[in-house]
């Protein structure tokens, strides 16, 4: 629905430089809410919708818009970072370094449900971004 309005300031003429804020403002906003909560726990079906939206956000704007999976990493490794650093956050007991120092312990995961909750997914997210992260995000370094 919110496209509709979009489609609407490109009919009008409006700069793409504005339908790519409205873009952020409406539509990006209302997707990203909570995504570090439930971002990683999506199916493939799910994640095709909102790429869809994107896709189609990016031919009305003609604007650059970062991947929603890019925001959702992003989000997660701040979200985890503020936990780590705040001791008194009772998910910080989580985050534990490994005896190298240079990558977190990851707790044991018994089920795939788990595995796409916030505490293993951040944890997988911050790991590899020590690597080489598929999505280019250098985290490791600032985190500790």
């Amino acid at each position: 629905k919110r496209l509709y309005h979009l489609r609407k300031l490109k009919e009008f003429k409006v700069s793409p430089k504005l339908q790519e804020l409205f873009y952020h403002a409406t539509i990006e906003s209302v997707m990203l809410f909570a995504c570090t909560v439930w971002g990683n726990g999506l199916n493939r079906h799910d994640e095709k919708k909102i790429r869809r939206i994107q896709k189609i956000a990016q031919s009305i704007s003609g604007g650059n818009i970062t991947q929603w999976k890019t925001n959702t990493i992003k989000r997660t490794i701040k979200l985890a970072k503020k936990i780590m650093q705040d001791q008194r956050r009772p998910l910080n007991r989580h985050y534990k370094l490994l005896p190298s120092g240079r990558r977190l312990s990851i707790p044991r995961i018994r089920t795939a449900r788990f595995k796409r909750t916030f505490i293993p997914s951040s944890i997988i997210s911050i790991n590899s971004c020590g690597q080489t992260h598929p999505f280019g995000i250098k985290c490791l370094s600032y985190l500790i």
